[in-house]
């Protein structure tokens, strides 16, 4: 099966390209200014005063320190994109801020799903499922957090699914199998032959991913269609 981005996967791919090349495009236009401002400083100083030099220098200086990282980020993103390099997590979302001493700007927040941190990245605060068991699909290398999706709620869908599938007398025949009764005498009950019983045996395996009769009662526990008790 070829791996693809979904649609939502691929809007958060678009935006982020545009928040790279911002950040590389900042970059290098401040590692840029910053060499004209000391080559203007020292080849020109009745044009460019020592004081502004002083001011000029840390504040980019600053900037480039901020943008460090963008050039690798963007190339790791890209290379990425490209070989469509999607890894999968699964595990408990949690949020917390990220580490680092801050003056300027309050702290970002991190999401960590079994052990492995991801940068939100204006990532929807209601799409992050905090405290429930996720997975995760995210870029390799970049380790952009591409779409989160809430287990259990998937869970559930899939087994409200199956059991609309599920037929009166499958759903009849499967509670009657969950009680431990033979076919024989589940075709008694139902006024039918035991090899109709069987017939719809194979259904109910086909529809619970199960191979035998104790299987598919585990699997229609599990999936809550029917009780456990």
């Amino acid at each position: 099966m070829k791996i693809e981005f979904t649609p939502d996967e691929n809007k958060r791919i678009k935006g982020t390209k545009s928040s790279f090349f911002l950040a590389k495009f900042g970059f290098y236009l401040s590692a840029l200014l910053f060499i004209i401002t000391i080559i203007s400083s020292i080849f020109y100083p009745e044009i460019f005063p020592q004081k502004q030099n002083f001011i000029l220098t840390p504040l980019l200086l600053f900037w480039l320190y901020l943008l460090r990282l963008a050039p690798s980020q963007w190339k790791q993103f890209n290379r990425d994109v490209k070989n469509i390099s999607i890894k999968t997590i699964r595990g408990t979302a949690l949020l917390h801020s990220k580490p680092g001493f801050r003056i300027l700007f309050s702290p970002k927040s991190q999401l960590t799903v079994d052990g492995l941190t991801f940068d939100l990245n204006n990532y929807p605060p209601k799409q992050l499922f905090i405290g429930r068991n996720v997975e995760c699909r995210y870029l390799k290398q970049s380790r952009l957090l591409l779409s989160i999706i809430d287990l259990k709620t998937t869970e559930q869908n899939s087994a409200l699914t199956i059991e609309t599938t599920l037929t009166k007398r499958e759903y009849n025949i499967l509670v009657l199998m969950s009680e431990g009764k033979p076919d024989k005498l589940i075709a008694r009950e139902l006024n039918l032959e035991p090899a109709t019983i069987r017939t719809y045996n194979s259904s109910l395996y086909k529809k619970l991913n199960a191979t035998n009769r104790k299987d598919a009662v585990i699997n229609a526990k599990l999936r809550s269609l029917i009780d456990v008790n």
